[in-house]
């Protein structure tokens, strides 16, 4: 490897260790931790905001501190947001000495959300954190939470950036009318999930989302609260689970009718998975962006898939991820610095062409050539539950279902549609039970069980030639049962799929290995944790019928060879 990369890979593997060398470089001197704290604060204002503090630690340690400390962060390459942040993320809690539990939201998704919005205008987070989401807008920005403790923090988050806000002790949801109307945007990143709910009466009947209810979701009331707090053409931009734009719970269905018959979706934009990693959480997120302007005609909406967000969200801590070319070697800029892997980038110029396409004036705008993908308000009217997961309207899904027109065969009308697949249990049989893990694709194996063993999911009684496909998303698992097994049991995390005439089932089995049946279930699969596809959108995908019968018949023969070999040594 070249030298310049072999220096920036060393670089780039300290990162995670940065502030751990640091702190210890000031350990052996014998600071105490406010004391590191603010020379790491001052060190930090001279490298990177250019503003030395009058300091004492730093005017009688220059030769010894600065020049260590300052020498580490040059070989780091960590932009000056994210550099700021993990020095926040590493000190805050020290500082304060209390443990406070903080999601941390990816510095690129606060720049994305900042650089889309107009300078010097008004804008809120109501339910601020640490202040992260906000923390790179160039405005008059309001911070409030209800916690004081978690305020501390944002404070010294808000003074190592330099930056004067107003930060404030609020209950956000207490009373509806409290600067309603007052601002030009809202940033939003909700405390989410069933279990954070709100059961207050009082509060929740000033909620359109409340009302009549002994309880609701924070998250939802949150962002009703805060279309509540724009003024009118303002904009929300909040965080949001993926399940509130497909799962069809009876709650997020009246959320996402509230919203489409109220306002404006302006943009669905699809996080990857592990985004919120780093704070402890695998839901899966997504950025909704609302105007608060009523219209009832049909107009676009900007939708994309986001791969990458500039971090390797698979590993601890979610170290800066960098480009690289085929052959390994980082890709670097005119100053020969690594660049982050972030396709926010590029979305960021494909949704400013959006604002001016569409005459969006409360956005920066862009006009070029650049191309971008989109739906019409219409499209989510089409369906009773009003999906707006965006899997089923980006061009990856529509292209697959556009090849297959021609002979449009789906897999209920060659499969029985909700088979009879119940049984009564009886504690004193023995078992074979298949869940997930006991699907080695196309394979199986399976647990013998006597029925008192049998876990609550052991759902359905499946027979020889009943093809099984795991409804999770990412890696499909699937398989055809080839013994004749007469208590053979599976898990309800698969779907079942039994075919009419036995002449079509070398089609189905052979659909399952293919690139357009995995597509389609991915792109159909709803939900924030461990994100699923439903029985009938599964029996809805689209098969090719003109795949290799004969090839996928010897596939068959093949296994059940393979099985009786295996059943006949156990």
């Amino acid at each position: 490897m070249n030298t310049i990369f072999k220096e920036i890979d060393t670089s780039i593997k300290n990162n995670s260790a940065i502030f751990d060398n640091i702190n210890q470089i000031l350990h052996n001197e014998g600071y105490d931790m406010t004391i590191r704290y603010e020379i790491m604060k001052d060190v930090l204002y001279n490298h990177i905001i250019g503003k030395e503090l009058d300091s004492e630690y730093i005017r009688s340690n220059k030769k010894t501190i600065l020049i260590n400390i300052s020498s580490i962060i040059n070989k780091s390459y960590l932009p000056k947001y994210e550099l700021l942040q993990r020095f926040f993320m590493y000190y805050g809690n020290k500082y304060i000495q209390k443990t406070l539990d903080q999601y941390y939201t990816p510095i690129s998704i606060g720049q994305f959300i900042c650089s889309t919005i107009l300078n010097n205008k008004k804008i809120i987070d109501p339910t601020c954190g640490t202040g992260d989401l906000v923390i790179t807008y160039n405005g008059k920005i309001s911070l409030w939470d209800i916690s004081e403790e978690v305020l501390e923090l944002t404070r010294i988050n808000y003074e190592i950036h330099n930056k004067n806000n107003k930060i404030r002790n609020i209950d956000s949801l207490l009373d509806i009318t409290y600067k309603s109307g007052k601002y030009n945007y809202v940033i939003l990143n909700p405390p989410f999930g069933t279990k954070t709910i709100m059961n207050n009466h009082d509060i929740l009947k000033q909620y359109i989302l409340g009302k009549n209810k002994t309880k609701q979701e924070l998250g939802l009331l949150f962002i009703e609260r805060s279309l509540n707090l724009l003024k009118d053409k303002g904009i929300l931009f909040t965080i949001i689970p993926s399940g509130y734009l497909g799962n069809i719970n009876k709650n997020y269905v009246e959320f996402r009718k509230y919203i489409i018959n109220n306002f404006r979706i302006l943009s669905i934009i699809r996080l990857p998975n592990n985004t919120f990693s780093r704070s402890g959480t695998g839901v899966s997120t997504c950025i909704l962006v609302i105007q608060k302007v009523n219209i009832q005609d049909n107009y676009e909406i900007y939708i994309d898939d986001i791969k990458n967000i500039g971090y390797d969200l698979n590993k601890k801590n979610t170290p800066i991820k960098y480009k690289k070319d085929n052959i390994g070697n980082y890709i670097l800029d005119e100053m020969n610095k690594p660049i982050m892997d972030n396709d926010l980038h590029e979305s960021l110029n494909r949704f400013r062409k959006f604002a001016y396409d569409n005459n969006i004036n409360e956005l920066l705008q862009i006009d070029n050539t650049i191309e971008y993908e989109k739906i019409n308000r219409d499209d989510l009217l089409n369906d009773d539950n009003v999906i707006i997961d965006i899997g089923r309207y980006l061009s990856s899904y529509k292209n697959i279902i556009q090849s297959l027109q021609d002979n449009p065969i789906r897999i209920r009308d060659i499969c029985i549609y909700n088979p009879d697949l119940s049984y009564t249990r009886d504690k004193s049989i023995l078992y074979t039970y298949l869940d997930i893990t006991e699907v080695n694709t196309p394979m199986y194996n399976g647990k013998r069980l006597y029925g008192y063993e049998l876990p609550q999911r052991a759902k359905y009684l499946v027979k020889r030639n009943d093809i099984i496909v795991s409804r999770l998303k990412g890696k499909i698992s699937f398989t055809i049962i080839v013994d004749d097994n007469i208590n053979l049991v599976v898990s309800n995390g698969f779907c079942v799929l039994r075919v009419i005439d036995k002449e079509n089932i070398p089609i189905i089995f052979g659909n399952l290995f293919s690139s357009k049946f995995k597509i389609q279930h991915n792109s159909l699969a709803t939900g924030s944790i461990m994100e699923s596809i439903s029985d009938n959108d599964i029996m809805n995908i689209m098969i090719d019928i003109s795949i290799d019968k004969e090839k996928y018949k010897n596939v068959i023969n093949s296994l059940i060879i393979i099985h009786n070999e295996l059943y006949e040594k156990n």
